[in-house]
Parts: C-alpha cells; sequence; structure tokens
C-alpha cells in the first residue's frame, strides 16, 4: 500500500478542481514548502504538480511559483513555473518575503542591526558582542545586508 502521502497527492492534490488553496497537510521543508519522498529521493510537491499541469520547468532553473501568498498550497492553479527573479519578485509583492528578523536564519533584530551601524570599534570587536562574523559587520555597516532598514 502506498503511503499516506503518496496517495493523497494521487487521489486530491491531482484531481483538486476548486479555486481555494490546497495545504499540503504533510511534511515540509524547514522554509515551509511540502515535500514527500517518492522514488528513493525526497521531492517538492508544488515542482511536481507544476509538471503534471502545465508540463516540465521551461529551464533547469525555473521554479514552481505561488499566485497565492500560502507556501504549502498545492493548487495547481495557484502554480506557475517562473524563474527565480520572478519567483522573488513574488514574495515581495505577496509580502511573504523572509527578510530581517522574519527569516529563520537570522541572528540578529533589528534593535541589534540599528546599535551595530552606530557602533564605534573594529568590526572585530563588534562582532564579537554579536557573535557573528567581521564580514557581517562591514556588510551591515555597508548597508549591503539589511539594506530593507535604510
Amino acid at each position: 500500500m502506498r503511503p499516506t502521502n503518496q496517495r493523497f497527492f494521487n487521489d486530491v492534490v491531482l484531481h483538486h478542481d476548486d479555486d481555494a488553496c490546497l495545504v499540503w497537510p504533510f511534511s515540509k521543508t524547514l522554509k515551509g514548502y511540502p515535500h514527500m519522498f517518492w522514488k528513493g529521493r525526497w521531492h517538492l510537491v508544488t515542482r511536481r504538480v507544476c509538471e503534471h499541469f502545465h508540463g516540465p520547468a521551461p529551464t533547469e532553473k525555473h521554479q514552481a511559483a505561488h499566485s497565492c501568498r500560502e507556501l504549502a498550497c498545492v493548487n495547481w492553479r495557484h502554480l506557475r513555473w517562473a524563474t527565480p527573479s520572478e519567483n522573488e519578485a513574488d514574495k515581495i509583492a505577496h509580502g511573504t518575503y523572509q527578510y530581517g528578523e522574519r527569516n529563520p536564519q537570522a541572528k540578529l533584530t533589528v534593535d541589534q542591526v540599528l546599535s551595530i551601524r552606530a557602533a564605534i570599534g573594529s568590526h572585530s570587536e563588534i562582532a564579537a558582542k554579536y557573535d557573528v562574523s567581521r564580514r557581517t559587520i562591514g556588510k551591515i555597516k555597508a548597508r549591503q545586508r539589511w539594506n530593507t532598514l535604510g
């Protein structure tokens, strides 16, 4: 018998005929994208849905992009092939782009970044205080990191 997620994919996702989001109820990546183990490896479900309904990706670099704001949505009507830059633009337009404190990998808060920008001293000293690299401090001060703060 097939695992539950594969049955759901075949029986529900591939036959979904509604405009509402269809949220994947199973395993997700650390970033929140639905994935499943199939044919001996992990696959992004959104990519499999795009391939099924929209054909193969135009290039290796194309991604399955959402027209909705729900990362776990697997409704084929909400997915399309997009270049990485088109996909990033969608995230910004939807308000789902994870920058600053919203990024799960962020080590600093907005207040810390503002303090770093105002700090006087060597990059090494400041980096030690905030437990980040000298390079990170340099990029923050040059506004190459956290540039959304202005």
